[in-house]
């Protein structure tokens, strides 16, 4: 019984990752259309999207177990 709610638990953790690095790509996605300079669309562009990064592999190790 405990181990059904431990892979429970370790699979909703990566469904809140995944969501997370989905949030963060649509905000560097929305980054990228609003910001005025090149430089302000790089940094919209990667700071996001690195850390989105990290939230897939993260998923992806909770849901490899």
């Amino acid at each position: 019984m405990s181990e059904q709610l431990l892979d429970q638990l370790l699979d909703a953790a990566a469904l809140v990752c995944l969501l997370g690095a989905v949030a963060l790509s649509v905000a560097a996605g929305i980054g990228l259309l609003r910001f005025p300079d090149a430089l302000s669309r790089l940094h919209a562009a990667t700071k996001p999207q690195i850390f989105g990064l990290l939230l897939v592999i993260a998923a992806i190790a909770l849901e490899q177990r």
